[in-house]
């Protein structure tokens, strides 16, 4: 019924009458605003243009329905009805560069706005973007206005805003001038030109088709017009068009289509030249690709991957090395990684000037100094432990790099091992970093003195200091006061003092900070330290050990904690359980402490170990950024890190070194020992074996006729909020490969028929993150069962475990369970669609991958008349894979290493 009166509203026809009369502007504005069920936003669009003030300015609104089949046309008919200056039109479905072109023709506006319909405008930004093209209009023939992100109920300008920096209402750029704009967003304003005059969008582009049209119709006259009054809002909650081509998989091709038009473009209006413009487009392009993993095709052949590579190396022969030198928002060690990688190979020169870095007769860089970046200073009973990394660019062309500390005349070398942290802000690694890991006597009082050698080259050093540093940054004090001594810093060049000091000298420096924390406002932190001060002689030489796993999650900590906490050791042990979840365990208040609370951060304070399942500081620590650092040096716990799951994800930038600041790390494996030590920064002495406790309670035991099939979670198909909230993005999981790969297994007949036949039942536990989102997974057939985040089972009773890539695979080698992996986005998990794109571990040495619903559909099929068994070789190497010992448990055998260390 709605879609015959829409039709009878308007037509294709329509559209080409319309067309045929448009011969003179009628309005001062037309706002084309395409439309592709939009329910949910529309109005909120349209609301935004009916609400502007313009003080006579004359607009249109194009409502250019593109075959919606949600209710859209029911809301921009509405607005039809009610105003004559907005027009309804409806086309069936060709994309949104097809309906903006149809909107440029039959624009009766002088000038032409677009609008997507889930955006909105500010208020003023009719009038302010027709006053300012106005002003300048026989300069240009684009304006751009401001441009903000809109996240949920959160508005902030986007960065790009700050490209434009006078300091006035109206301005006028000229992108000679101003190569480095990068104005690729539709928040502009152009001129309606005549019919033979007229520039549209490339229908057959469906990704960057915004940023080729903007940058075509700047070349014209080559300036642009900007306004800062009113602005354009960007919602960015919802799926959009740039989601769906993010992946390599969808743009591999597309992206150098992008490229290689804007470079023949510019070399037809430039005289066959490449203007700087065209260029920083380009690597804009690349920049925020290269920093969200999603630029390089991972999944393609290894034939196919290289000329993929030697595409990309063209293109950045139209690309000078000034130009990525200078490309604003990205750093520097992006351009010293693109530089080394697509451009001619930078030589280096050693002069008067210092170590200067060339590359196709260009100066990049002159080495002058490097920078030592400690991300973990703390005192030990003897000594004080300094640990960080060496950084400077271009480390990759030098032969020899070398540390070493001068005290008393004398250079002492400080072994460097290859850092983790050479994944800067990437998850590639960008850069060559070196790690060190040293210790200085407490009491050897004097100077040390840090010096690099580059090459036999001696340079100056540079400290910078991380959060976990004895150091106060908070109140710029250069002081640590130790039992016995005082230690103090210089940063340039960098350098330590041990100081001998008295006790009143030493308390009049501890006044001094407690006046400059005054100062700070950081009253309440005085207070607490008085608090402790109090404390001190009832709690300082108590053992005091913390357990800590992750709201609403109960886990190795707590097992951990069950075995521990039964120890006459003479250790003070607490459970740290979060708000809500008291429920979830069984143990006296006596031997629990809520998180956060006065009571957690005096213990915290005093405790000597802290044992987490999870990574971040905030899940253990119930101290803020300035607490931990103004007290850290007075902190003598240590932190242990059990897992919540065996690390097989590469992920050097989540989980080296440098990043946890881990002073112990358990494993449960051969394997993760190696690799910690091979990938993440970790040397021998920071690795303790011994097993997650949890693994203790997985047996191998008498298998019964059921499946598990537990997908894991995909970061492209989420919204984060906060530290750790996340929440499914339910049209982007519809949309997705993923998605459709499960559902065809979960609503297959043909399974369900053979599951019955042979009396199995599959049980579907689905990720807790894929939960939010698990009325669109419901839809199972009979056999097949979705367990929800209540159900119990027992995951020790299955012959067939079939996951993706998810850590929980290794709990089902411990119960000698048949695996099989089920991948059906793999080529989208290759190329970034989830936190990493690669194991370091390879999967199928234990179970085979399978990329298709019908090939695992076949699999099981074919397991289920013999009952999945697995062979000889695959459970010797199950047993194999496991490095504690079978006659103690893990719990037990990580107590006893534990305490063992600490009794060193």
């Amino acid at each position: 019924m709605q879609a015959r009166k829409r039709k009878k509203l308007v037509n294709n026809n329509q559209i080409q009458n319309t067309l045929d009369l448009v011969s003179k502007y009628n309005y001062d504005i037309s706002i084309i605003v395409p439309i592709y069920n939009a329910e949910s936003t529309l109005l909120r669009t349209l609301k935004s243009i009916e609400d502007q003030n313009t003080n006579g300015v004359t607009y249109e609104v194009l409502l250019l329905d593109d075959g919606s089949t949600d209710k859209s046309s029911e809301i921009a008919t509405e607005y039809a009805r009610k105003y004559s200056n907005f027009k309804y039109f409806y086309h069936n479905n060709s994309g949104v560069s097809v309906t903006r072109n149809i909107g440029i023709d039959i624009a009766e506006g002088i000038y032409l706005m677009f609008l997507d319909s889930d955006d909105t405008l500010q208020q003023g930004t009719i009038k302010g973007n027709f006053d300012g093209f106005e002003k300048y209009k026989s300069d240009a023939d684009i304006l751009a206005y401001n441009l903000f992100q809109q996240k949920n109920d959160k508005i902030t300008p986007h960065v790009r805003n700050g490209n434009f920096r006078e300091n006035v209402p109206v301005a006028l750029y000229n992108i000679e001038e101003s190569a480095y704009l990068n104005q690729c967003t539709m928040n502009i304003v152009i001129k309606n030109r005549d019919k033979n005059d007229r520039l549209y969008f490339d229908e057959n582009l469906k990704q960057s088709e915004d940023a080729q049209f903007i940058t075509r119709v700047l070349m014209g006259k080559g300036n642009l017009i900007f306004s800062k009054i009113g602005g354009y809002i960007y919602d960015i909650s919802n799926y959009s068009t740039v989601d769906k081509y993010k992946s390599p998989v969808n743009i591999k091709n597309m992206i150098f289509v992008f490229f290689e038009s804007l470079i023949t473009a510019s070399k037809l209006q430039n005289n066959g030249l490449v203007i700087p413009y065209v260029q920083s487009m380009i690597l804009y392009e690349l920049n925020w690709r290269f920093k969200q993993n999603t630029l390089f095709p991972y999944h393609l052949n290894e034939k196919d991957f290289e000329e993929w590579i030697a595409r990309l190396r063209k293109v950045f022969e139209e690309i000078e090395t000034e130009t990525i030198l200078s490309q604003t928002g990205m750093d520097f060690y992006h351009k010293a990684y693109f530089i080394t990688n697509f451009k001619e190979l930078p030589n280096i020169a050693n002069n008067s000037y210092g170590l200067e870095v060339f590359s196709a007769g260009s100066k990049i860089v002159n080495i002058q100094s490097v920078t030592l970046v400690f991300n973990n200073i703390r005192p030990n009973k003897n000594t004080i432990t300094f640990r960080g990394f060496l950084k400077f660019p271009f480390a990759t062309l030098f032969n020899e790099i070398e540390l070493y500390i001068k005290y008393n005349g004398e250079l002492n070398e400080v072994k460097l091992t290859d850092s983790p942290a050479s994944y800067y802000k990437a998850k590639e690694p960008v850069a060559k970093f070196y790690d060190f890991d040293i210790e200085l006597p407490k009491e050897q009082y004097g100077n040390y003195e840090w010096i690099v050698k580059i090459d036999g080259f001696e340079k100056i050093t540079s400290g910078y200091f991380e959060n976990e540093v004895i150091f106060k940054r908070h109140i710029s004090s250069p002081y640590v006061v130790l039992e016995k001594s005082v230690l103090s810093y210089e940063m340039v060049p960098f350098k330590v003092e041990i100081l001998d000091k008295s006790k009143s000298e030493r308390q009049e420096i501890i006044n001094e900070q407690l006046s400059l924390m005054e100062k700070a406002g950081q009253t309440n932190l005085v207070k607490f330290k008085k608090y402790c001060k109090i404390l001190n002689l009832m709690i300082k030489n108590k053992s005091i050990w913390l357990y800590s796993d992750r709201v609403g999650i109960i886990d190795n900590a707590y097992n951990q904690f069950l075995n521990d906490v039964q120890k006459k050791d003479k250790v003070k042990r607490f459970y740290v359980v979060h708000k809500g979840d008291e429920t979830l365990i069984n143990l006296p208040k006596s031997q629990v402490v809520q998180y956060g609370s006065l009571k957690h951060k005096l213990l915290y304070y005093y405790s000597k170990v802290i044992l987490t399942s999870f990574k971040e500081r905030f899940e253990y620590s119930p101290l803020s950024n300035i607490a931990e650092n103004t007290f850290y040096g007075e902190l003598e716990r240590e932190v242990v890190y059990l897992q919540h799951g065996i690390l097989n994800a590469h992920t050097p930038w989540l989980y080296g070194k440098y990043k946890t600041k881990f002073d112990k790390f358990v494993v449960s494996t051969h394997f993760e020992k190696e690799n910690l030590m091979k990938n993440y920064g970790y040397l021998e002495k920071d690795i303790i074996e011994g097993g997650m406790a949890r693994l203790d309670g997985i047996l191998p035991t008498d298998k019964k006729k059921k499946i598990l099939f537990a997908p894991s979670w995909r970061k492209s198909l989420v919204i984060e909020e906060g530290n750790s909230e996340r929440s499914i993005n339910k049209e982007m999981l519809e949309t997705s490969e993923f998605y459709k790969g499960l559902q065809s297994v979960l609503t297959s007949s043909r399974l369900n028929d053979e599951l019955l036949k042979y009396g199995y039942v599959m049980d579907v536990k689905l990720h807790p993150i894929l939960t939010d989102g698990d009325s669109l997974f419901s839809n199972t057939q009979s056999e097949m069962k979705l367990l929800n985040s209540q159900s119990e089972f027992n995951q020790d009773e299955y012959q067939l475990f079939i996951t993706d890539f998810s850590s929980y695979v290794f709990d089902f080698i411990k119960n000698k369970t048949k695996i099989a992996i089920f991948q059906p986005d793999r080529e989208y998990f290759l190329t970034g669609n989830h936190i990493y794109n690669k194991l370091d571990m390879d999967l199928e040495v234990f179970g085979e991958i399978f990329d298709t619903a019908d090939k695992i559909i076949d699999f099981i099929i074919e397991g289920l008349t013999n009952e999945f068994p697995i062979t000889a070789d695959m459970s010797v190497m199950y047993d194999d894979f496991y490095s504690f010992s079978t006659n103690q448990s893990c719990a037990e055998q990580v107590y006893d290493n534990l305490v063992n260390y600490f009794k060193k």
